[in-house]
């Protein structure tokens, strides 16, 4: 199976783990893991993280991740 195959199921999969090992855990569905993702690939620098959590809620930060077109951000 190649890298590309397996990196596609990942979170799918992840979702899944996290649901049997932590069946009251919440908030861990695969649409919620790729917005995880997708967070800390734009916002990678830990200041910005603590920054933007704390300022932003939840569905903030999902509503601004769906209109993110780069990766590229400005100060």
């Amino acid at each position: 199976m190649a890298n590309t195959q397996y990196g596609a199921k990942f979170i799918e999969n992840l979702a899944h783990d996290i649901k049997l090992d932590f069946p009251a855990a919440k908030g861990y569905s695969v649409c919620n893991l790729n917005y995880m993702r997708k967070f800390a690939e734009i916002i990678n620098d830990q200041a910005k993280v603590q920054t933007v959590s704390a300022l932003l809620s939840g569905f903030h930060n999902t509503l601004l991740l769906d209109k993110t077109k780069t990766l590229e951000i400005t100060q």
